[in-house]
C-alpha cells in the first residue's frame, strides 16, 4: 500500500481555486483507493476537504 500525505492550509475559508483543486485531486486519488492510504492532519481547510472527498470515494 502506498501512503500519500497531504499538508495544507487549515484555513476554514480556503481560496475557491485551492478548494476546487483539492477536491479534484482527492477524487482522482480515489480511483486508486485500494492501493493508497491518505494521511492528513484533517483539522480543517484543505486537509479536511481532501480527507472528505477521498472518504466519499471509499478510501482510507
Amino acid at each position: 500500500m502506498i501512503q500519500i500525505a497531504i499538508a495544507g492550509s487549515s484555513d476554514e475559508k480556503p481560496l475557491k481555486k485551492a478548494e476546487r483543486k483539492a477536491r479534484e485531486f482527492a477524487r482522482e486519488l480515489g480511483k486508486y483507493k485500494d492501493e493508497v492510504a491518505l494521511l492528513t492532519g484533517g483539522r480543517g481547510g484543505i486537509m479536511r476537504i481532501v480527507s472528505e472527498e477521498f472518504r466519499k470515494a471509499g478510501g482510507l
